[in-house]
């Protein structure tokens, strides 16, 4: 599997427990009935969909991933000092 220079820093960001998560993230991740703890504990088996190195925003990267019950969580998310996620799909 090929990760990208962007998840790399993300991964290491989680590892050391600097994330953050938007008040968005938050809001779709109850309105899809998915747990922090499930999304966090799933993060090294996601599989990137596309890289953003120039998104206006600050680098970012696309991942798909999966939550306890196997649901999909598409996830963006950048490496601007924290990380960030939300649910989707």
């Amino acid at each position: 599997m090929i990760v990208s220079q962007i998840f790399r820093q993300i991964l290491e960001l989680i590892e050391h427990g600097e994330v953050r998560i938007s008040v968005h993230g938050y809001d779709e991740l109850i309105e899809d009935d998915i747990f922090v703890k499930d999304v966090m504990a799933g993060i090294r088996e996601a599989v990137i969909i596309e890289d953003y190195p120039n998104y206006p925003k600050g680098p970012c990267v696309l991942v798909l991933e999966h939550d306890f019950h196997g649901r999909p969580i598409l996830r963006g998310e950048n490496n601007d000092e924290k990380a960030y996620f939300k649910a989707g799909a």
